[in-house]
């Protein structure tokens, strides 16, 4: 038996409109994704992108086990996936800022990328962590003010990309801006 496990950190993503947090762990880096399957009917599939078929690899008696351990700095009071099915334990040792999901079924890998919201009391409110680095013995602070604009309504808003083809931008240069266009479009609210 081949136990491999990565322990992976990202700054994780808050939708002041919904009061929630996002954790995204992507599939793969490489460009393998097809077309999602997500649509406004049915949001289940939203946030995740769906491998092309046939990309995957054949292992043959291989799971893949999510488990993740969410800390909050207030009451966490609901957390679920848009992408797969999880199983939630709140309250973790009495502590109700503490959450453990898992999958809730045996998988091969991950045919999707998976998200996973959480709802804490206060998200609000500004925060400061301090993480101490033993090793080089070192901190870092991360600095937490979210503004409350409830009444601020964001309009629907029609945005045009031009990107120039022309043979100058060969190579390169169209993939810098394509690269540039990707990220502004992963930056822009979901609606």
């Amino acid at each position: 038996t081949v136990v491999i496990k990565i322990t992976y950190v990202s700054e994780l993503k808050h939708d002041s409109e919904n009061e929630r947090i996002r954790f995204v762990l992507p599939t793969t880096i490489a460009p393998r994704y097809g077309s999602s399957y997500g649509s406004p009917l049915n949001p289940r599939s939203n946030d995740g992108k769906v491998l092309v078929p046939g990309n995957e690899s054949p292992v043959l008696n291989a799971t893949l086990t999510v488990e993740v351990t969410c800390r909050m700095t207030s009451m966490i009071t609901s957390i679920e996936s848009s992408s797969h099915l999880i199983t939630t334990e709140l309250n973790i040792g009495g502590d109700n800022k503490v959450a453990k999901i898992q999958l809730a079924e045996d998988v091969s890998y991950l045919e999707k990328d998976f998200v996973l919201v959480a709802r804490s009391k206060d998200l609000d409110q500004p925060r400061a962590f301090l993480e101490y680095n033993p090793r080089t013995e070192t901190n870092c602070i991360m600095l937490t003010m979210v503004p409350y604009l409830a009444s601020i309504k964001s309009k629907p808003t029609e945005l045009i990309f031009i990107i120039d083809r022309s043979g100058s931008m060969e190579g390169e240069p169209i993939k810098k801006a394509k690269e540039a266009l990707e990220l502004i479009l992963r930056s822009l609210p979901e609606d």
